[in-house]
């Protein structure tokens, strides 16, 4: 009985003594799921897997209530990639401890790292619910949702990138923590020590914030990448709807200028008023060549320039007083002869007032009767010429040629005057197919030629059109006449004599020798 109870003592005090040396043997004869718990995550802590399942299992066969021993055996899997077997072991945990934030926390990052954002979401906010101040819970979160964001955004066929040189890459979620083994100790039997099962884990939950505070980072640098992409995004936007804006408003430009822009028609017949006054009911007014001009100007239209000639009206000195030139333009004449697709050219060669002689500003043309000092009641107001012209007158293509200045008073071989300004073709050109052709710029002199007995401006206006076998344009009839204007007044005179063409024409170019298609009777 002695040796019994010796060797039983001998033995319990081996026992003893080896529990102290190996934790895994000591447990062997009074494991509980507790101390199976702390066996595992001291073998977990030294990376023996196969033994922290064994003790996980064994821990979770006595006692399967543990809520911890399934969380724990999920972190195991987890580690392992196992992740059916570790979703199943936290489903099991949460239904044991349905309110553990760090469970919710666990599953969560299983979905995610199963790339089940919806889910993990879920369970991130269930973590949320019971530690609302949970940083692990909200980073992981705000990373699943980017990563939805992502999947919505490639499916509609875009692609979120991180910013250029930025060096931020995609994160990943943040790995499972590994649960703090709370220091523990299973006491003596009897008041002796039978064996100290504690684990520090200190230096994996130092690697556990460290991770988390990296993937914080991370996390945030995402968020700066996703939003300078978003924001260069939103300017390429502005930049290609703006070019759309200025496409289409060209478009619509050009196409309202298309509609605007009148169809081209032949000109089917011709009518000209050509007036020339060189002698005066006041014969202080008299000049030398306005006559001579008029009369060679209207010689060209009944030739080379194919107007018939019932279809020219001459006033020459006398005949065109102010009376008959306004009843020829806008009442007996004219208005009854032109028609809308016809064309009409007046031709004026006479004194020229300035808008300074007019209490009113006004610019005149004389006529024969006319008085200097009588401007309103004689003259012929360039004003009312343009708007007779244009109201009374039907045709769209009219055409104005004035051989006139206000200088030359002083200057037996200019017209005008008072050396002031000449006609503002500017302002006489109105609406749509109208052209005024003047013989100088406003401030300056129209002078008379010193070689032939014409103006320098009627003459090579004439020469221009008779150009190009008299196929030239108006337009490059005015520049040939331009230049030879300009090159023999400077010459003979010293100074400057510049044509002015205005016009509000639009289409082809108008060649006044062009034949008319249906000519009509004149009167």
């Amino acid at each position: 009985m002695k040796l019994t109870k010796a060797l039983s003592g001998l033995l319990l005090l081996a026992v003893l003594q080896g529990a102290s040396a190996n934790t895994k043997c000591s447990a062997e004869w009074y494991d509980s799921d507790r101390s199976c718990l702390e066996r595992a995550r001291t073998l977990f802590g030294t990376g023996q897997f196969d033994e922290t399942q064994k003790a996980l299992d064994k821990g979770i066969a006595l006692n399967p209530r543990n809520a911890e021993l399934f969380y724990f055996r999920g972190v195991l899997y987890s580690t392992l990639k196992r992740f059916d077997l570790a979703l199943a072991d936290m489903d099991q945990a949460l239904s044991l401890n349905p309110t553990s934030a760090n469970y919710y926390i666990a599953r969560g990052t299983l979905y995610s790292n199963m790339t089940k954002y919806d889910l993990a979401i879920k369970d991130y906010e269930q973590a949320l619910r019971y530690e609302p101040r949970n940083d692990s819970a909200r980073v992981n979160k705000e990373y699943c949702e980017g990563e939805l964001q992502k999947i919505a955004a490639a499916a509609a066929g875009t692609k979120i990138s991180s910013a250029p040189n930025l060096g931020v890459a995609v994160s990943t979620a943040v790995p499972i923590p590994v649960p703090k083994a709370p220091k523990e100790k299973h006491t003596k039997r009897g008041g002796t020590d039978v064996a100290t099962v504690a684990n520090d884990s200190a230096e994996l939950q130092r690697l556990t914030k460290e991770l988390e505070a990296k993937q914080k980072q991370k996390d945030q640098e995402s968020a700066l990448a996703a939003k300078l992409e978003a924001e260069r995004k939103e300017k390429e936007e502005l930049l290609r709807k703006l070019a759309e804006i200025k496409v289409a408003s060209r478009t619509a430009d050009k196409k309202a200028e298309e509609e605007a822009k009148p169809e081209d028609k032949p000109v089917k017949d011709k009518w000209a008023l050509i007036i020339g006054i060189s002698k005066f009911k006041n014969e202080s007014l008299n000049l030398k060549y306005p006559s001579k001009d008029a009369k060679d100007f209207y010689d060209y239209l009944v030739t080379d320039g194919k107007f018939q000639k019932d279809h020219v009206k001459l006033l020459l000195d006398d005949q065109a007083t102010r009376g008959n030139i306004l009843s020829e333009l806008g009442d007996r004449w004219l208005p009854r002869m032109a028609a809308p697709d016809d064309l009409v050219l007046i031709y004026f060669s006479s004194h020229g007032s300035s808008s300074d002689m007019d209490v009113g500003g006004v610019n005149y043309l004389l006529a024969h009767d006319s008085e200097p000092d009588q401007l309103f009641a004689s003259g012929l107001a360039m004003q009312d010429l343009t708007r007779v012209i244009k109201g009374r007158v039907h045709s769209d293509r009219v055409v104005l040629i004035l051989d006139a200045c206000h200088s030359g008073a002083a200057e037996p071989e200019a017209k005008g005057l008072v050396r002031v300004k000449n006609v503002d073709a500017e302002a006489i050109a109105q609406g749509t197919g109208q052209m005024v052709i003047s013989s100088s710029t406003p401030s300056q002199v129209s002078w008379e030629s010193k070689e032939v007995p014409n103006s320098v401006f009627t003459r090579y206006l004439i020469d221009g059109l008779k150009s190009k076998n008299g196929k030239a344009t108006i337009g490059e009839a005015f520049n040939f006449m331009k230049d030879k204007v300009q090159n023999e007044v400077l010459r003979a005179r010293g100074v400057l004599q510049t044509p002015v063409m205005k016009s509000k024409w639009q289409g082809t170019d108008l060649i006044i020798s062009t034949p008319p298609i249906e000519p009509r009777v004149g009167l």
